[in-house]
């Protein structure tokens, strides 16, 4: 009921922005902030996964 009011304009507004801005964080600012290296790219998706926790979701799907 909620989508059927949204005009196409907002699905790209609510599907890919914040997929885009997420990406542009994590890949853009925090992982070049920590480092390049493995252990940087398992920090980063650790915070991402520790974000994602709450709100209803399962916290399987964070790993």
């Amino acid at each position: 009921q909620v989508l059927s009011s949204l005009q196409p304009l907002d699905y790209i507004v609510v599907a890919f922005l914040p997929s885009i801005s997420e990406e542009l964080i994590f890949r853009g600012a925090i992982l070049p902030l920590l480092g390049m290296k493995w252990n940087s790219i398992a920090i980063a998706a650790l915070i991402f996964g520790v974000l994602h926790l709450g709100n209803g979701r399962k916290y399987s799907f964070t790993i």
